[in-house]
């Protein structure tokens, strides 16, 4: 996937309501100058997703998850299949989400799983990685993003790896309302796409974390930043709207 085009995923997590399907796409499709030239996609719960796509069809706005199975089918109870996404005309998909790996016991293995599921079904995966404030005060921040990378990196390959988009997440950043700083992230994104080049890759990286309409142009105007992996400040459709336009006008 090329590089040149911001992206701006908006992540529901547990919220939205079939209402707010209605009134949030409405907003969106009547306003699509303001994001001309960025590609918007909206992640919302399992639950909504044919909602969304119904309400998206014909439109500039991708579909995407905010999460897959490790399986392609089975005997896995409660489960939602890469095939199953893709039928409802799913392109992307939310993988290795901070709030997963903490409370869902989802490792890197896990991970690794569901993104080769994800690419077996042509759906490009959103890989999210970043540190603990933990690590981050150790020094150990470039260390842990590039291993969460890694693990991936080596079970899938890097020709597969270079279809996947990156969204670099500090856990500390995440709900907070604390940003990390320009600096902060423009070290290790710098650092990422570094140690992809050295191997031939090149790929989209996002940034997540307390993202919000007056901070979006800063961050997506960074060089080393091809867009906004979007959490809060995407269920409110004014709020998200004003976002992308600043996202483009940062681009």
């Amino acid at each position: 996937m090329g590089v040149k085009s911001k992206i701006v995923i908006g992540n529901w997590k547990m919220n939205g309501s079939a209402e707010l399907v209605e009134s949030f796409t409405r907003t969106m499709l009547d306003n699509q100058a303001a994001y001309a030239g960025i590609r918007v996609v909206l992640c919302p719960p399992f639950t909504l997703l044919q909602a969304m796509a119904d309400a998206l069809e014909g439109g500039p706005i991708l579909l995407g998850a905010q999460n897959v199975s490790e399986f392609e089918q089975g005997a896995h109870t409660g489960e939602i299949s890469a095939p199953m996404l893709a039928s409802m005309g799913t392109k992307m998909v939310i993988i290795g989400h901070s709030e997963r790996r903490a409370s869902r016991g989802e490792n890197d293995r896990i991970i690794a799983a569901k993104v080769k599921q994800a690419l077996s079904v042509g759906m490009v995966p959103v890989l999210c990685v970043g540190e603990t404030a933990e690590e981050k005060a150790r020094g150990d921040s470039e260390a842990v993003v590039w291993q969460q990378l890694s693990v991936v990196l080596h079970a899938i390959g890097s020709e597969l790896f270079g279809q996947l988009i990156v969204a670099y997440e500090p856990i500390w950043a995440i709900g907070s309302g604390s940003t990390a700083s320009t600096d902060d992230i423009l070290t290790i994104t710098t650092a990422i796409h570094a140690k992809l080049a050295q191997l031939g890759i090149q790929l989209p990286l996002l940034y997540g974390g307390s993202v919000n309409a007056g901070n979006a142009a800063q961050i997506s105007s960074l060089p080393t930043i091809s867009g906004l992996l979007v959490g809060g400040a995407s269920l409110q459709a004014d709020q998200f709207l004003l976002l992308c336009s600043n996202t483009a006008k940062g681009a």
